[in-house]
């Protein structure tokens, strides 16, 4: 069983567990492929946004974050640094 099988499987469980499925009488196979297109979706935005950030790269408009530690990176993306 693939790693992405196996996700779904543990998601299906999941959800059947805590009877979840019950308020829209949606089968849980159904909701997990929801989910899981939802989680596939999410990675592309990132993907798209990470592209639009970089994409004036040559004029140096790329946005700076910082850690939690207060350390400036352009790629830990959890705080906007704010000038």
């Amino acid at each position: 069983m693939s790693k992405q099988s196996e996700f779904q499987q543990e998601l299906e469980n999941l959800i059947n567990r805590f009877s979840r499925e019950s308020n829209s009488g949606t089968p849980d196979f159904i909701l997990a492929k929801y989910l899981i297109s939802c989680l596939h979706a999410f990675d592309e935005a990132v993907v798209d946004r990470d592209k639009w950030y970089r994409a004036d790269e040559d004029n140096k408009v790329v946005p700076m974050f910082q850690n939690i530690k207060g350390e400036v990176s352009e790629k830990s993306a959890l705080i906007p640094v704010m000038e």
